[in-house]
């Protein structure tokens, strides 16, 4: 019994004095929130808002995104400077999808029709489809006009970490005893059959990252489990903000970041000709608007970040460092990830992606105009 216990004290002081990376910290202009909150509106009523917008100011964000299940709020609303959307997480026989920007919650007939993309779409929202490759739910319906996908997601990772039994939480569960932290870093991970279906469609479709709406995770901590950083700030008078916000959110100017190790942490991503920029995250850029590519990563506690970039889905380009350049880009859709050595609860490390970039379509040269006039976007790859 003294050999044991002076084991499990050993173990336990060893999992306590693991580190997990902490990443550089980014401009301090760029407002971060969160996607996918759960806020049970519809059983609790705004009082929860209340609540919710205090955790949220307190965390440092900007913005929240409510997803309650078929159900939303009024409207875009401002509560102590904080941004709250809220757009209901609809329930399908495919799967469930958000109707980002709509006001009007689709009825159950509704919800029930096969082309429920469309249905969204003409109450000028656009549909993101929720954790697509959840074990639990995952999306069976059609992709054609789906305006997003949710490609990291907090919930959907620790159920595929549990298993059938849950019996794959047990070293989570023990280690949350010693060192939280760690603990919650297991449950990223790289979701490969999400980022299959995102860079299988052509077109605007835009990459979100969901944030905590999972019981096991500590409510001081759910809204940073992934965060997502926008490009530009937003407008300083509050009535314009969710507008705003809604626009970004919707052509994917934007980045996601593991808010878990580090707020807003440095990163761009963009085509840049001569010493300008000509297009970052959501961007459409011609080719000889983009004389190359750039990505500058945070650098992090751990050593270089691992910088990928990829085409179409297909790594092009890899660099263990801070900068990523590549020069005459191609035709294609490209976007990035970086990624950072993970230590496990005992032992060894893996290679998880904390920063997942937006989509930039670099598209050939095109007539002055052309690109502007109706009917354009069907000659673009």
């Amino acid at each position: 019994m003294v050999v044991l216990g002076a084991f499990a004290f050993g173990l336990a002081r060893h999992v306590h004095d693991r580190r997990t990376p902490v990443l550089e910290s980014g401009p301090s202009f760029r407002p971060r929130g969160a996607y996918h909150v759960r806020a049970d509106v519809q059983e609790r009523g705004l009082t929860s808002l209340d609540a919710l917008a205090s955790r949220a100011k307190a965390s440092g964000l900007s913005f929240v995104v409510i997803t309650d299940p078929n159900a939303q709020l009024a409207g875009p609303m401002v509560r102590d400077g904080v941004v709250i959307l809220s757009y209901a997480e609809l329930a399908t026989p495919a799967g469930l999808v958000v109707g980002l920007g709509t006001g009007y919650v689709l009825s159950a007939g509704e919800r029930m029709a096969p082309r429920v993309h469309a249905a969204i779409r003409s109450l000028g929202g656009v549909p993101v489809i929720s954790h697509p490759s959840d074990p639990k739910r995952p999306w069976t319906g059609e992709l054609e006009g789906a305006g997003g996908f949710e490609i990291a997601s907090f919930a959907a990772t620790a159920r595929r970490v549990a298993g059938s039994f849950s019996f794959g939480l047990v070293p989570l569960l023990l280690g949350a005893q010693v060192n939280p932290r760690l603990a919650l870093a297991q449950l990223y991970e790289r979701d490969r059959d999400a980022l299959r279906l995102w860079d299988s469609e052509a077109g605007e479709v835009v990459g979100f990252c969901g944030a905590g709406s999972l019981d096991a995770v500590d409510a001081s901590q759910d809204l940073s489990t992934w965060n997502i950083i926008l490009d530009d700030a937003l407008p300083d008078d509050p009535a314009q903000r969710p507008v705003a916000l809604l626009d970004q959110l919707s052509h994917g100017a934007f980045f996601c970041a593991a808010g878990l190790f580090g707020e807003a942490p440095y990163f761009e991503f963009g085509a840049r000709k001569g010493n300008a920029w000509t297009g970052k995250n959501g961007s459409i850029v011609r080719d000889i608007d983009a004389a190359e590519l750039v990505v500058l990563a945070p650098s992090t506690t751990s050593g270089l970040p691992n910088i990928v970039l990829l085409r179409n889905g297909e790594e092009v380009a890899r660099v263990y460092g801070r900068e990523l350049r590549y020069g005459e880009p191609v035709p294609g859709t490209y976007r990035v990830e970086v990624r950072i050595p993970m230590p496990f609860v005992v032992s060894g490390e893996r290679s998880v992606p904390v920063i997942y970039s937006n989509r930039i379509r670099v598209v050939s040269t095109l007539l002055p105009g052309m690109l502007e006039s109706p009917g354009a976007e069907e000659l673009l790859p």
